[in-house]
């Protein structure tokens, strides 16, 4: 057995030094669809909304899987035991699933079929957001917008990370710790690079509408509890303007779960705090985790500085 993370990639179980796929692959142009799922006690969380998500763009994207739902759980679940067992019983892990179209047969010999799929984990980097949790975090709106719907289905979560690399670029030099948070061409709040965004106000969770933005498996989580704890949950357009003057704003994506958000372009939101809403939202989602999300993300913020 490899002392080093295993890759499952066509059919072989690899170490992952040793995995590479071709310099032909559609991959490499952007033409592949992915999932990163997260683990808590070293379980995959939501695994199989995951892999719900990864089929339906693989179908956009007219790509033909044969891999069964077993199939799918029994590489995830052998590839991360093998990590599980390298980083300890307090580490996490990322589980990133990627399909892409295979090889480009104007680049290469027309004698392979089918997808390149591959499945690699990697230790969650809990320093990237533990002192957000009550800090809160930054967002930039950058020049850049989201790409219209008309041009690419936001719910096709694809490889394609171009124009998220360049608005989070634009947003750090604004405020270096800052993410992008994207408008659509109409002014609208779409999401950030890593997640959904929402907004509240008198109460109200406000989020944006499905079809602008990515249905997102954490957003689905922050549906789920909010409907669980009787608070109203909404989808609608919403304008910058009325981000900025939210009693609440916070973001939700697989890695960290659920953040506040306490400034918008250099403007506190609320007052600037954490809000009540958002550490209810966090505080369910601890019991469906079974640990404390922020605690267990501080702690191994200080494993990883040592």
């Amino acid at each position: 057995m490899s002392a080093e993370p295993i890759v499952y990639l066509n059919g072989e179980y690899l170490a992952a030094s040793q995995a590479s796929v071709s310099l032909a692959d559609w991959g490499l142009h952007g033409v592949a669809v992915t999932e990163m799922t997260r683990t808590f006690g070293q379980r995959c969380f939501r695994l199989d909304d995951h892999l719900d998500r990864l089929n339906a763009s693989a179908d956009q994207l007219g790509i033909a899987v044969d891999l069964l739902r077993d199939d799918w759980h029994k590489i995830t679940e052998t590839v991360v035991n093998h990590h599980a067992a390298l980083v300890g019983k307090t580490g996490e892990l990322m589980v990133n699933h990627v399909i892409s179209a295979g090889l480009n047969s104007m680049n290469a010999a027309p004698n392979h079929s089918g997808p390149t799929i591959y499945v690699r984990t990697f230790p969650l980097q809990f320093s990237r957001w533990a002192a957000k949790y009550q800090n809160g975090q930054h967002l930039v709106v950058p020049e850049m917008r989201q790409i219209p719907t008309e041009c690419l289905n936001p719910r096709i979560k694809s490889r394609n990370r171009l124009h998220w690399y360049l608005a989070d670029r634009q947003a750090r030099e604004i405020d270096a710790d800052a993410s992008a948070l994207l408008l659509d061409l109409q002014g609208h709040l779409t999401e950030t690079s890593a997640g959904n965004v929402f907004i509240v106000r008198e109460k109200t969770i406000l989020t944006p509408r499905s079809e602008v933005t990515l249905g997102g498996i954490s957003r689905m989580v922050v549906r789920d509890i909010a409907q669980f704890l009787g608070i109203s949950y909404e989808e609608q357009n919403i304008t910058l303007t009325e981000a900025l003057s939210a009693d609440e704003v916070f973001t939700s994506s697989t890695g960290y779960c659920v953040l506040p958000v306490t400034k918008i372009d250099g403007q506190p939101i609320g007052d600037g705090q954490p809000g009540a809403v958002y550490q209810h939202i966090l505080e369910t989602w601890n019991m469906m985790a079974g640990l404390d999300i922020a605690a267990q993300a501080v702690e191994q913020s200080v494993v990883e500085s040592q």
